[in-house]
């Protein structure tokens, strides 16, 4: 909060993100409500929750595209706008019938904003390291991701409740979402002369190829030891947390007796308590979790996804399923902003975009496998079938997490706490 008051460029790049969140949390959540209205809904919801996996997969090519950038605060803009552009057209098409060519069509303009919008995320983060001293760089990145996710708490809920006043208007959403874009873009353009200042001088170490960017990567990995084994089962487990939104969605379209009053209310009511527990996890830093290994709250993750797994394998009901949401949240909550702090602190700043996109590259390759095998069971077999898969393959990386993280040294517990 401090450095919010004080730094007007990391100021300026927040409330730029908070605008595109908030159009992004109405339009999720309203996306998935308007593909369970259509005929072939349960392939309509599966399909909209793995195409979200499409640009986190592309993370590489666009953190190497920016990179290269030699224009940043421009670059930034110019994805904004495009991404305006693109949900205005989006506005057009959703008032057409719903047949699955039109569905596949907002699919794919939702993948393509998905995308520019990775792309100007990966455009910021040299410029955010420029400007934020490394004393305040956890705190920092605490503040933004608690405040992103506030974003999505409260607009998920302002979607799920104002769908149904609108009388399913999606064309309006679309609209307001593409608004949202083009006033992130004129808050960048705005402080534009600031933060041009604060991007990086042209480097010749720049990564000029792709195998330079798993170049990076690797080495970035043997510098930290801890980093490598953390890729490999945060690749094991997004192959299973992933699946997770697709089938609680496609299991409550099938269970109406889950319903709290409709299924746009009801999942909109697990996103928001999941957007509470990520809050808290990011926000209270002095409680059990302090002293925990990375490892361990990946291990204690995956536990509460075998819990979810078997909550819905034995009906214990949707207050069960919102508590473990809230658990696994509380705990991702304070392992992504460790991790992404290790990472900038690791990582030179003329390949940030290039080393966290191969980063996220590697442990996002699981997801499409994990959502293909759960989500593909749920369609073809039922979503208990799927469950009762998904808790064993849980528990079994959660035990391997488990034994790792009492054999290697977690490198964030060593550091004070101003500098993590």
């Amino acid at each position: 909060m401090h450095e919010y008051r004080i730094n007007r460029g990391y100021r300026a790049l927040i409330n730029a993100s908070l605008l595109n969140g908030i159009g992004n949390a109405l339009y999720n959540i309203v996306f998935v409500i308007y593909a369970s209205t259509l005929p072939f809904k349960t392939l309509a919801v599966s399909l909209a929750s793995f195409a979200t996996l499409i640009p986190t997969l592309l993370m590489l090519v666009t953190g190497f595209w920016a990179d290269r950038a030699a224009q940043k605060t421009g670059r930034m803009i110019i994805a904004r706008v495009l991404q305006f552009g693109l949900f205005l057209l989006l506005a057009l098409l959703i008032q057409q019938p719903g047949s699955l060519l039109i569905f596949l069509i907002l699919l794919a303009i939702n993948v393509v904003s998905d995308i520019l919008g990775q792309y100007a995320n990966s455009l910021e983060l040299p410029i955010f390291r420029h400007l934020i001293a490394d004393t305040e760089l956890n705190s920092a990145m605490g503040f933004q991701s608690a405040t992103q996710t506030t974003i999505a708490l409260i607009f998920q809920g302002v979607g799920a409740w104002a769908i149904v006043l609108l009388q399913h208007n999606f064309a309006l959403f679309g609209v307001i979402n593409a608004v949202t874009f083009l006033a992130a873009a004129l808050v960048i353009a705005q402080h534009r002369q600031l933060l041009r200042s604060a991007e990086p001088k042209p480097s010749t170490a720049r990564a000029q190829t792709f195998h330079a960017s798993w170049q990076v990567l690797r080495e970035t990995v043997r510098t930290s030891p801890f980093i490598g084994l953390s890729l490999i089962l945060a690749f094991l487990a997004n192959g299973l947390a992933t699946s997770i939104d697709g089938l609680q969605n496609v299991t409550l379209l099938r269970q109406p007796h889950y319903w709290l009053g409709n299924y746009g209310n009801t999942i909109a009511l697990l996103s928001i308590v999941f957007s509470l527990g990520l809050i808290a996890g990011a926000l209270f830093s002095q409680d059990f979790c302090q002293h925990l290994s990375l490892l361990t709250l990946i291990s204690l993750v995956l536990l509460g996804a075998v819990l979810l797994g078997i909550s819905f394998l034995l009906n214990w009901g949707i207050w069960a399923a919102l508590f473990l949401n809230f658990a696994m949240a509380y705990l991702l909550g304070k392992i992504n902003p460790r991790f992404s702090s290790i990472m900038l602190l690791t990582v030179d700043a003329d390949h940030l975009g290039a080393a966290m996109g191969a980063m996220v590259t590697v442990v996002m390759l699981g997801a499409p496998l994990g959502q293909a095998v759960f989500l593909g069971i749920a369609n073809a077999a039922g979503p208990a079938l799927s469950w009762a898969i998904f808790a064993l393959c849980s528990g079994l990386v959660s035990i391997v997490a488990l034994i790792f993280s009492r054999r290697v040294s977690d490198p964030s517990l060593t550091m004070q706490p101003d500098t993590l």
